[in-house]
Parts: C-alpha cells; sequence; structure tokens
C-alpha cells in the first residue's frame, strides 16, 4: 500500500529543511520515485497519480510529495499542480462545478474507476464487521437472514455500491490539501477559488445541519439524496467505519485551506461547530468501559489511565443516536488554536483539560500510527507549565528509535506481519482498494 510505504520517509525533505543532512533530500525523491514506479507497474497508478481510492488513504499518500514541493519546488512544481488539475479542472470527471462537489467516494486520475469495489460483494474482513458492524445498516440487505451470510452477500454489494459509490462524501475535503500545494506554489487565483466553492458548499451544509458536517451528497447536491435524507451513513462518514477520526482531520484540511488562501478564519467554523457539538455530548466513564472502536490505539496512549473515569466524547453516528466515545483527541483542537491563537480557541482547550481527570503533562512512550498523540503534553508546555516537557519527549522519541531498530534487528530476514510488529499503534482494516483488472 502506498501510504504505507512513504510514511517511513515522508519527514526526511522535513528534516533536511530543518538542516538535516544533505542526502536526506535525494533518499526521499527516490523512495517517491521508486514506490510510484512500482505501483505503476500493478496499475494502481496511472500518471503517477492514484487511479482512485478514498481520501483518507490519499491524504496521508501525498504527505511525502508535500514536503517534498516545499524542499525542492523547482522539479516538483510540475507534479504538484498537474496533480491538483485532476480536481480543478472538471474535465477530468472529479468535480462538478454546478452541484460544488467532489463526484465519487473512490476519486483520482482515471474516471472510469467507478464504486467502492470490483465485482459483486465486498471483500469483508470479519474482523472489520466485528469491530465496525456494516454500513447501511437500516437497510434490509443489511440485516442477514437471505441465501447468504453478510461477508458475501451481493444484495448488500449492489446497495453500497449505488449509495455510497457515487456522490460526495466529508472525507473528499482532504483534496483541499492537494489544491492548497499549488496555491502556495503558484499564487494562481484558479486554486484559491476552487478551494474557496468546495469548502464554502461544505460549510452551508455545516450551517444548515445544525453545526454538525455532514457526511454524503448525492450527485444532485442534496444531503441524504441516495440514504433517504440521512446526513449520516456515507462512505467514510460518521457511520462507518471511524466517525469523526477521519472526518474530523479532512474537515480540518479544508477549512485551514480555505482559512489560509482567504484570510478569513471563520472558514474554521466549519470544525469549531461540528467539534463542540460533540464535546457537548461528552460522558464522564473509563476507557475500559467504552464502546470505542480504536481500543489498540488507546491502550497505548492512556496506558494506566485506561481505568481512569475521564471525558469521553461519541466518534459515531447512525439511526440509533450518538456512539463509539472516545476520549478527546487533541489533533483538531491544538489545530484550531495553533492557527487562529484565538482566545476561544485556547478556551476550548483549557475546558477540555479541565474536564478531563488524566494530567495533560504526561507523556507515555508511545508512537501512533497517524504521528499524533502527544499534543496535549505539548500544549502543556506551551502553556507554561511543564518545562520538562522538551526534555522528557525527546527522551520518549529517542527510545521510540531505539525499540524499533532492536525490532529491526530481531525480526532481520523474518516475515512479520503489521499487527505484530507495530508498538503502541491502531491497526485498523482498510477498505478494499478496487482492483487492477
Amino acid at each position: 500500500m502506498w501510504t504505507t510505504s512513504t510514511r517511513c520517509s515522508l519527514n526526511w525533505p522535513q528534516l533536511y529543511l530543518l538542516g538535516g543532512a544533505d542526502d536526506l533530500l535525494p533518499a526521499g525523491e527516490k523512495h517517491w520515485e521508486g514506490v510510484t514506479r512500482q505501483l505503476t507497474e500493478l496499475d494502481m497508478l496511472h500518471d503517477e497519480y492514484e487511479r482512485g481510492y478514498d481520501w483518507f488513504h490519499q491524504g496521508e499518500s501525498l504527505l511525502l510529495l508535500y514536503f517534498l514541493c516545499m524542499a525542492d519546488p523547482k522539479r516538483w512544481s510540475e507534479r504538484a499542480l498537474r496533480f491538483a488539475e485532476l480536481y480543478v479542472d472538471p474535465a477530468h470527471g472529479n468535480y462538478d462545478p454546478e452541484h460544488r462537489i467532489i463526484t465519487r467516494p473512490h476519486n483520482g486520475s482515471d474516471p472510469d474507476r467507478t464504486g467502492l469495489f470490483d465485482g459483486d460483494v465486498y471483500p469483508w474482513l470479519q474482523k472489520e464487521a466485528d469491530t465496525y458492524g456494516y454500513p447501511l445498516e437500516w437497510i434490509p440487505e443489511a440485516q442477514g437472514g437471505g441465501p447468504f451470510p453478510l461477508s458475501s452477500d451481493p444484495r448488500l454489494g449492489a446497495q453500497m455500491r449505488d449509495r455510497m459509490g457515487v456522490g460526495d462524501t466529508a472525507l473528499n475535503l482532504g483534496a483541499t490539501g492537494l489544491v492548497l500545494n499549488a496555491w502556495i506554489l503558484t499564487g494562481d487565483e484558479r486554486y484559491r477559488d476552487w478551494i474557496v466553492s468546495y469548502v464554502g458548499a461544505w460549510r452551508e451544509r455545516t450551517e444548515a445541519n445544525d453545526g454538525v458536517i455532514p457526511d454524503n451528497v448525492s450527485p444532485d447536491g442534496v444531503v441524504g439524496g441516495l440514504l433517504e435524507g440521512r446526513w449520516y451513513g456515507g462512505h467514510y462518514g460518521w457511520s462507518w467505519p471511524h466517525g469523526w477520526h477521519s472526518i474530523g482531520t479532512a474537515a480540518y484540511v479544508a477549512a485551514l485551506a480555505a482559512a489560509t488562501v482567504t484570510g478569513d478564519d471563520d472558514f474554521l467554523s466549519l470544525v469549531r461547530t461540528t467539534l463542540d457539538s460533540l464535546i457537548a455530548r461528552g460522558k464522564v466513564m473509563p476507557h475500559t468501559e467504552s464502546d470505542s472502536s480504536l481500543p489498540s490505539k488507546w491502550r497505548a496512549e492512556l496506558g494506566p489511565d485506561a481505568d481512569t473515569p475521564t471525558l469521553h466524547v461519541p466518534f459515531r453516528h447512525n439511526d440509533t443516536g450518538w456512539f463509539d466515545y472516545n476520549p478527546t483527541t487533541p489533533p483538531v483542537p491544538v489545530a484550531l488554536w495553533h492557527h487562529s491563537a484565538s482566545d476561544a480557541d485556547r478556551e476550548r482547550l483549557e475546558d477540555l483539560r479541565k474536564a478531563e481527570a488524566i494530567d495533560w503533562r504526561t507523556v507515555r512512550p508511545f508512537r501512533a500510527k497517524e504521528e499524533s498523540g502527544h499534543e496535549k503534553a505539548w500544549f502543556a508546555f506551551l502553556a507554561g507549565d511543564d518545562p520538562g516537557y522538551p526534555e522528557r519527549i525527546l527522551a520518549t522519541a529517542q527510545a521510540q528509535i531505539r525499540h524499533r531498530l532492536r525490532r529491526v534487528d530481531r525480526y532481520r530476514d523474518l516475515d512479520v506481519p503489521e499487527a505484530e510488529s507495530t508498538s503502541g499503534s491502531s491497526r485498523t482494516p482498510w477498505p478494499p482498494r478496487p482492483s487492477s483488472s
């Protein structure tokens, strides 16, 4: 998978920019070009870009490209602009300017890549179904009882293709990062205008939905148009699989892109009102008693505090209401304040800190899959009451490096499944990529 291959080297150009060794930049470039050639041979890429996949994973994959553009814009600008045009130019089939939507959840360089999977049946993993349930659980085809088990029922596959495989989804807001990258490199107003129009449409939908961002828009531009009016239930949306865990970051990327190109921080309301709505629905409980679908993530981050009653907020929503309660994740609220430096965004963080029973100055030795989880301790340091944070976080990072080097040596020449070779990292099942046929 492209995201796995690029994640290990995405920070090399960044380290180079910070004064690292001169060979870091060519090493990062070589890695990008090598992986791109391999995936092109596998027919997963066309013209060096993803043929069609969701933006949860496209966004991860593109981090290396963004840093390469920062480090050597002259060399990488052509690619950056060519990729952005896949979305800005409607001729590529990814964007409908009339309804201001990205036209399908799986999108990219191949307009003929439609739906969410090849064949008639969604290739379920049993662990995936046990952890996240099935999407569209309110339709008869998702209730079971037919001639096939749900994991191989073509009726459910057809419903997913027709209801979830077309139209826009909130996760597509991550595409604004690709267009923002082009704007940074050129200052071209076309890129600014696209971001303002697309993010503006989602902000309008959020305002119309009592301040909570919806997760789906049908091809005619109607929220819930394919889901009997439901604002939830779209692909990688509020109901399945991750909810706020993926929606929150996509929305923040988009809000920050719009605020950056316009200078108008009111675009951040797209995120603020949704976040505040989740916090308002918070409950105090030990994590060990929650219904979280991400237990491995929190096991590493909370450590012995997993048994401490503290504030949890809902990550998902379906016909039964809000569910999947997790501790308050810091990246989005911290990022809001880091950009705006506003009193309101600072106050939200202070209120969250007071509401939690866990000391935000705690630094635990883990590395999360999404390269996050230490923001609360960082904020405590910036707030001025944890002067020892820099030394502790540096020691933690060095300990992780030693830990991983030991594992590399221990498992040299052995094939180790990812779930067994990670430490402090949540291993969540990925949605199936359409095959290369």
